[in-house]
């Protein structure tokens, strides 16, 4: 009786775990901020895996990419945009960032 308690406390243990180490794998991972381009234009520049998503401003979506290795990705807007924000399935880098561009 007490050896069949600790086999299902032992196994309990072991699928939280598995689960607990597995749901990291499923999150979205973002990257966003602001910077004062006017009057030039915005590019959005991310080193990224997975499923990633460029928006500038936030909310509106310019970019969006398939990375199965470790990829360098830039898109850029011609609105005067402030905003900026990179999503992804995978990871982000910390160099994801904004730059402003033209004029």
């Amino acid at each position: 009786m007490k050896a069949e308690k600790i086999r299902r406390w032992v196994v309990t243990l072991l699928v939280t775990l598995s689960m607990s180490l597995a749901l990291p794998a499923l999150a979205v991972v973002s990257k966003s901020g602001s910077i004062n381009c006017t009057p030039n234009n915005l590019a959005v520049k991310s080193y990224a895996v997975g499923h990633v998503h460029h928006y500038a401003p936030i909310g509106n979506k310019i970019g969006e990419f398939d990375n199965f290795v470790w990829t360098w990705r830039t898109t850029t807007t011609y609105l005067q945009s402030s905003t900026w924000k990179v999503t992804s399935d995978g990871s982000l880098s910390n160099s994801t960032t904004a730059i402003c561009w033209g004029n």
